[in-house]
Parts: structure tokens; C-alpha cells; sequence
């Protein structure tokens, strides 16, 4: 099966990324062809004929000034050329794009985030709390007395609920879409999707080869992700100063909200246990997983998923995390780790505390976390899924009689 993903992301730098960097592979393995198109400037594009990658700037892009949105050539004479099987479209917001490509070739669409929501995260930043209203024009009003999104320009509003309308239109046209958990599915369908529209098909992550546990040494913590207000970076950092024992910080991440937490890590007295270490990949990252204690995901909005719970469990690591969004329908609560209450910061310290106070009840949890990627998040398991899902797209695609390849 010729297969074509379509992402603005292919780097390591995001989930979206770092998922398909996992899939590619695991397709090639199981004997398909898969072609990415892709707007991400972090990638060193190497020759599309040995890479099998096609970097077209901005094809992903949005705007309501109609003059812009043209379709770009670039991506349609790359999918001819390719004559695939069948397109996925993993992160895309020009929607004209997506009805010339639904028009010619069988497609799929996965959402990563909550695309139905204006913002995009079903947050309020002004309330600290999740957004739990269906998708409608209220949303204007919301976005800036319970600030869905930081800005509060009218144009910039305007602009994402427009987004939103146009990609709810666009999304009710494709016969499935894909999401990773059943919290996303149930949004969705809050907001008017169909229950038989949406499949739910969580992600997986590679297991490491196995390494023998380490006996005691210093108490780490491992925050992995984008250091952005809703991954809840400054509760961890707070829940660390309640902590019972000695330990250190590792933020293993970049993104706008890196230099406040450098501040704040320095007005919490944290410098010298804190260390910001950027983007990582390869072995230094095996490094920084297999030294930690802990994998901490303190994120505050509704994660539509969290794959960076299920890397932390495939190296045998516990992990403590708010009960919020899709993150219970992988970190079993006693089992793989342990649930703190939504923005509970001393909950969390005193639950990270616990972990470390009893190395063998976190190791106990991190080796059942790393059993349970094993046998429901395996790459087998989501493969099998998935290429049933795109059969069953491209048995039911007729293509319109206008239009020749």
C-alpha cells in the first residue's frame, strides 16, 4: 500500500512528530510504501528520492483574506506523482488543500488536538479550568472574558473561531476520523460529530531494549514537552518545593514560556536543582528517560492523550500525573503510576514524595507501565487498526468522474 502522510510537524519536537516518526517504520515493517509531505523548518530535508520526504513551506496554513487561500500546487504535483493508496492528513488548517485532495485520492484525517474547539485546547487560561461547552458562537465571547487563548485582539479571535467553523464544514466530509482517546471522541461528539465518524485509536510508542535497574542515586524528576502555560510546568516546579525529600528537576523541552520558567525556577530558589536541557533525541534522551526516578506530566488543559506517558512506561518508569483529559485511559491510578487531582500542587508533591520514599513501589509500577505498553500499546496492535481503517476508506472512495490522475 502506497501511503501518504501529511503533517505540518516531522521532527521529534511534538507529539504529532514524534508519532509519526514511530509509524514509518512500523508501516515499512509491515510492507507499506509511506511518503510524508510535511511543513516543519526544524527537519534538515535531505533529497525526497533517498528520504521519501516533501517539505512545502506554509501549505498548512489558515487565513480569512480569501486572496491567500490558494491551493499549493507543490503538494498536489508531489501526491500525483506519488499516486497513493490512500492520504492521511495528520495536521493541516487550509482546507481547501483537504477538498482537493479528498477529490482525488481516497483520504483520512487524524485530530491530535481538539480541532473543533476554537482555541484548540478546550482550556480557560483566566479560570485555570477545562472548557466543557460544545462549540458555537458563545465561543466568541468566551475566548476573551475566559481567555480560551492569551490574546485578547478581536482580529485574533475572530481569526480561530473562523478556523473552527470552516474546519468542523471540513472535517464532516470525511467518512472517519481518527483520535487517540475516548475523552477526544466524546468532545467531538458533544459538538455535533457523529459517534460513527470517529475512531478511537490510541497511540504507541517502541520499547527499549531492557537495562538493568540502577540502585538508588539521586532523586530526578523528567518533565518532557513543550514549556508552554497549559503543560503545568510551574505546578511542578511548585509541587518540588513541597516535597518531602531532596530531588532534581530535568525540563527536557523549549517552546515561548521557557524563559518565565527560568525565572521562575530562580525566584523558587530551584536554580540549583533545576536543569533545562532543551530538545533532546537519541541516546541522550534514552539517557534522561533511564536516569529518572520519576516521568512527571503535570499538565493543567484536558491532554487529548499524553504519548509522552507511554514513552516513560516503555523504560519501567512510574508516573504521576493529573487526572484530566485522556491521561487516565493509560496511567492506571496504583497500577502504572499514580492520579493527582486536577491543579492539586501539594497532592502532586506529596504523591511524588511517596515514589520516591518507596523506590520498590515505583519500580513495581514502572515494570507493570512497561507490561501494559507491551500488550495494549504496541506498535502490532495499532498498525492492525489502522490499515484496517484505510482499507475500509478506500473500499468506500468513489472518485468523482470530473477528475483524472
Amino acid at each position: 500500500m502506497r501511503i501518504v502522510q501529511l503533517s505540518k510537524e516531522w521532527s521529534a519536537n511534538g507529539g504529532v512528530g514524534t508519532y509519526l516518526l514511530h509509524l514509518r517504520p512500523a508501516l515499512e515493517a509491515a510492507g507499506h510504501e509511506m511518503t510524508v509531505i510535511h511543513a516543519d523548518a526544524n527537519v534538515s530535508v535531505l533529497p525526497s528520492a533517498v528520504s521519501g520526504q516533501f517539505y512545502v513551506k506554509g501549505f498548512d496554513q489558515f487565513k480569512t483574506d480569501s486572496n491567500y487561500r490558494k491551493i499549493p500546487s507543490e503538494v498536489i504535483a508531489v501526491l500525483e506523482a506519488v499516486n497513493p493508496d490512500i492520504v492521511h492528513i495528520q495536521g493541516n488548517n487550509n482546507f481547501l488543500l483537504e477538498h482537493e485532495i479528498r477529490q482525488r485520492f481516497p483520504a483520512i484525517k487524524s485530530l491530535h488536538v481538539y480541532d473543533f474547539c476554537p482555541s484548540g485546547n478546550k482550556f480557560h487560561h483566566a479560570l485555570g479550568k477545562v472548557c466543557h461547552h460544545p462549540t458555537g458562537p458563545l465561543c466568541v465571547a468566551r475566548m476573551a472574558y475566559k481567555r480560551c487563548i492569551l490574546s485578547k485582539r478581536p482580529t485574533v479571535i475572530w481569526w480561530h473561531y473562523r478556523r473552527c467553523v470552516e474546519a468542523n464544514q471540513n472535517n464532516g466530509h470525511y467518512p472517519t476520523l481518527i483520535v487517540a482517546s475516548k475523552y477526544v471522541k466524546h468532545q467531538a461528539v458533544a459538538t455535533g460529530y457523529p459517534p460513527s465518524q470517529i475512531e478511537v485509536v490510541p497511540y504507541f510508542t517502541r520499547l527499549p531494549v531492557p537495562y538493568p535497574a540502577t540502585d538508588g542515586g539521586e532523586n530526578t524528576i523528567l518533565f518532557v514537552g513543550r514549556v508552554v502555560r497549559e503543560k503545568g510546568l510551574d505546578r511542578l516546579m511548585s509541587a518540588v518545593t513541597l516535597a518531602r525529600v531532596p530531588l532534581r528537576l530535568v525540563v527536557a523541552g523549549d517552546g515561548p514560556d521557557l524563559d518565565r520558567a527560568k525565572e521562575l525556577a530562580r525566584c523558587l530558589g530551584l536554580n540549583g536543582r533545576t536543569e533545562f536541557v532543551g530538545w533532546v533525541e537519541g541516546e541522550r534522551g534514552v539517557q534522561l528517560y533511564r536516569e529518572a526516578s520519576i516521568v512527571v506530566v503535570p499538565s493543567v488543559w484536558p491532554e487529548p492523550f499524553g504519548i509522552v506517558g507511554l514513552e516513560a512506561m516503555s523504560y519501567g518508569k512510574p508516573v504521576v500525573a493529573f487526572n484530566i483529559g485522556g491521561i487516565p485511559e493509560w496511567l492506571e491510578d496504583g497500577v502504572t503510576g499514580l492520579l493527582v487531582e486536577p491543579d492539586d500542587v501539594s497532592e502532586m508533591a506529596e504523591k511524588i514524595s511517596y515514589l520516591l520514599e518507596h523506590p520498590d513501589v515505583a519500580n513495581e509500577m514502572g515494570m507493570r507501565g512497561r507490561k501494559r505498553v507491551e500488550q495494549e500499546f504496541n506498535k502490532e496492535k495499532h498498525i492492525t487498526r489502522l490499515l484496517e481503517i484505510y482499507r475500509e476508506v478506500m473500499d468506500g472512495w468513489t472518485q468523482p468522474p470530473t477528475l483524472a490522475h
